[in-house]
């Protein structure tokens, strides 16, 4: 898709270059690594391999649509069953509001992005028209445009539709790319976009992470379809086999440096709060979504923009509380 205004805020990041993408298997032959990291790469490479590959499953993901005829009528949770509608609203709102939503005692939140990140898309486009009505300074300052929030919410659709070797097409494009990467237990996001990777992690209490958004820049040669395919394979795997890969050895192959400024008028990243439920699909999936919107207006990005920036975010989590919940009385209605 090529947008213009969009086109303007990559360019700030510098043109990327992106020669053929070496051969992941030599460079981990070249390399020391750990049995857990072997492992990693020796399932995703069987799983990717030429047989099983002709034979690959669809995927499911949850049949919102991010095109409705009218996007402010359309029912989010038409085709969701109770336990679908149960996983958002217990994920979403807050757990006291969620509790006496239901009418019934919660259990721990479990979701998944195959339920989650189509409903955040959606929900974006929702937001783009109630911004413009409501908030039309946003867009005339172009802290937000239609076509930014339509690429974000594609680039979320993106992460569960495509397979590895489209997300890495989309990167080469110069469009962004968000992964999700984690354990069995715990799911995080990062945002590719151009030469900088945001790592975004909520925290885990159960392991005793701290809530961060941190900066990297990287080699864009170094991201290939075995890098993304092995990414994101974590997710399925316990700590014991994912843990080193996801903080540690995956930035050693991209060769990511940390960045000390993300522009010149802006010393850090504003960091996250910590999740305050086991939500972590949500909460990292939004967490890139703030990432995404800091990104666009890269080395532009000022401390006042940066603020004001913070307040669409805010706006938008709110928002998002207030759709689930009318979505849900919509949902109870009609059974």
């Amino acid at each position: 898709m090529s947008i213009s205004n969009i086109e303007n805020t990559r360019s700030n990041f510098g043109p990327i270059i992106i020669p053929s993408p070496p051969n992941l298997i030599k460079k981990l032959s070249e390399r020391k690594h750990t049995n857990a990291l072997r492992t990693l790469y020796s399932r995703v490479l069987l799983t990717n391999s030429s047989t099983v590959k002709d034979q690959e499953p669809q995927k499911k993901v949850s049949k919102l649509s991010l095109k409705p005829k009218n996007i402010r009528e359309h029912f989010l949770f038409s085709h969701l069953n109770k336990e679908q509608c149960h996983e958002i609203v217990e994920s979403i709102l807050n757990p006291t509001h969620a509790q006496h939503l239901l009418g019934v005692e919660l259990k721990e939140p479990f979701s998944t992005a195959n339920t989650i990140y189509p409903l955040l898309a959606t929900i974006l486009q929702r937001f783009s028209l109630f911004a413009k009505e409501h908030h039309p300074d946003w867009f005339n300052e172009k802290l937000l445009s239609e076509p930014m929030i339509k690429e974000i919410g594609d680039t979320i659709i993106s992460t569960i539709k495509k397979s590895p070797l489209e997300l890495l097409k989309r990167f080469q494009e110069r469009r962004p790319i968000i992964l999700e990467l984690g354990d069995t237990a715990h799911s995080m996001t990062m945002l590719f976009f151009g030469r900088h990777l945001f790592y975004c992690n909520r925290g885990d209490p159960y392991k005793g992470q701290t809530q961060s958004l941190e900066l990297y820049k990287f080699d864009p040669s170094n991201l290939n379809e075995d890098m993304i395919s092995s990414i994101v394979a974590t997710s399925g795997y316990d700590c014991e086999i994912s843990d080193e890969f996801i903080y540690t050895e995956f930035k050693d192959l991209l060769e990511c440096k940390k960045a000390e400024k993300f522009c010149s008028s802006l010393s850090s990243l504003p960091q996250p709060s910590e999740q305050t439920k086991n939500n972590c699909v949500v909460a990292n999936a939004k967490l890139a979504i703030k990432a995404n919107l800091i990104a666009y207006h890269g080395k532009n990005l000022t401390l006042n923009k940066l603020n004001k920036i913070q307040t669409i975010y805010k706006s938008f989590t709110s928002f998002l509380r207030d759709t689930i919940e009318k979505e849900y009385l919509k949902w109870k209605q009609n059974q």
